[in-house]
Order: C-alpha cells, then sequence, then structure tokens
C-alpha cells in the first residue's frame, strides 16, 4: 500500500473507532429462536485496481457492497429500489472477500473487521464524506460490544453493515423464505441509508423505520418498510 493511500486509510479508521456504535440485536442473548451453524464462507477474488476505485465520482451518492458471496440481482434489485424510491444515486460495488473478518471459532465474521476491510479496499470512495457506505451480508455477524449475535451495526456516519443471517426463515426453525429474507434486509439498508446518507436520529417512535435499535425480528416485521417522507429530500 503506497503512503498516501495508508495515510488516507488510517484517517477514515480513525473516524470508524471513535464514534458510538448504533447496534441491531437480540435484547435478550439465548432468546433469538435460532438453529443451524454458519458455514464456512466462500472465498471471492481479489479486488482489482479499477474495481477499487469504483463509487469514487464526486457528488452524494450510496455506495452498496456485498461482503461475500450474495446473488448480484439481489445486490441490483435491493440498488433499484433505494434509486427509484429516493431518486439517489447509488453504486453496485464488487463484492469483497470475507474471509479476513472470519472468526473460524466462533463461526462468524467481525462487524468491525467486515467495515474495516471494506474501507481499505475502496479508499478512493472512504475519504469522500458524501460517500455513504451500506454492506451487504448473509453471513453470521458478532461485534466485541454484545454477545451472541447481531442484526446490524453502524460506525460513524458513514457506514452501516446488515446481516441477514439471523432474518433468514430458514435459520429460525421455519422454511426457507427468499422473499422474506430480502425485505427484512432491504429495510435494514433502507434505515442504514437514512442514517449514513440523511443523518436521521435513531427515534422510539414504533411507527417509523428510524426506530430502534431493533431487538427483534418481530420488531423488524412490525416497522414500516420506508424512511418518513417529510424527512428525506426527494428532487
Amino acid at each position: 500500500m503506497r503512503l498516501g493511500a495508508f495515510l488516507l486509510f488510517l484517517v477514515a479508521a480513525a473516524g470508524f473507532l471513535g464514534c458510538s456504535p448504533l447496534i441491531e440485536h437480540v435484547d435478550t442473548p439465548g432468546q433469538g429462536g435460532d438453529t443451524g451453524v454458519s458455514p464456512e464462507p466462500e472465498r471471492l477474488p481479489d479486488i482489482t485496481r479499477e474495481q477499487s476505485k469504483a463509487c469514487s465520482a464526486p457528488g452524494k451518492r450510496l455506495c452498496l457492497v456485498a461482503f461475500g458471496a450474495l446473488p448480484a440481482d439481489w445486490m441490483q434489485e435491493w440498488a433499484d429500489h433505494l434509486r427509484t424510491t429516493y431518486r439517489i444515486e447509488v453504486e453496485v460495488l464488487t463484492p469483497v472477500d470475507p474471509m479476513e473478518a472470519w472468526n473460524p471459532q466462533r463461526r462468524q465474521i467481525s462487524a468491525e473487521g467486515a467495515i474495516g476491510v471494506v474501507q481499505r479496499e475502496y479508499q478512493a470512495a472512504i475519504v469522500n464524506p458524501d460517500h455513504s457506505f451500506v454492506i451487504m451480508t448473509t453471513l453470521d455477524m458478532y461485534t466485541k460490544d454484545v454477545e451472541p449475535f447481531i442484526f446490524g451495526i453502524t460506525r460513524s456516519s458513514q457506514y452501516g453493515i446488515v446481516s441477514g443471517y439471523h432474518l433468514d426463515p430458514a435459520h429460525r426453525g421455519s422454511k426457507p423464505d427468499e422473499a422474506l429474507l430480502k425485505s427484512r434486509m432491504l429495510k435494514f439498508a433502507t434505515k442504514y441509508l437514512g442514517i449514513t446518507y440523511y443523518d436521521l436520529p435513531q427515534v422510539s417512535d414504533f411507527s417509523s423505520l428510524m426506530y430502534g435499535p431493533i431487538d427483534s425480528v418481530a420488531k423488524l416485521d412490525a416497522v414500516p418498510a420506508e424512511l418518513p417522507k417529510n424527512l428525506v429530500a426527494r428532487p
């Protein structure tokens, strides 16, 4: 890594580490109703130099990136929805290999590790404060702040990461339901768009998607799917 790029990375990382996280997790450990063990993730090719320049154009935009293997059509569907609904610039980035953040003892990825890897791979984009990142993964995820797992977390006002593992009906003793899993992940992604792109605060009003923290799948299913229209400017 060249010195200039390394220094930019340190600046971004300092902002990441210095801010209090917003963590979405099950309120009572052991009461999540979850089954199964997260499999070891698939290795992905390294990001090329050209791919790493994605989402670095000037102007306010959302950078949507998969951490680990995710169907490309899911990513595009989420991007199209957010772009059309909120009339914003959205770029889908090349997926990032998750192995560096994978903890084989826990069989989970570290949320802090995942965000750090994305920061490093997309240095050209992270130095622009107008660029928001929402990271999507179906891998089980933990943070050093909370046990035993989390649904998602935001760090600073620029990054959010969503884990669909415990949002998947198949991991909660029910039949697989791809549409439901995708809608739940999109709901979290939209909330994190509110935080990272629109600087919206979390609220205690259960009639708003910005309600939180979300501490159960039932609460996630109950809150609205879209951001409050009166708080979001749509050109």
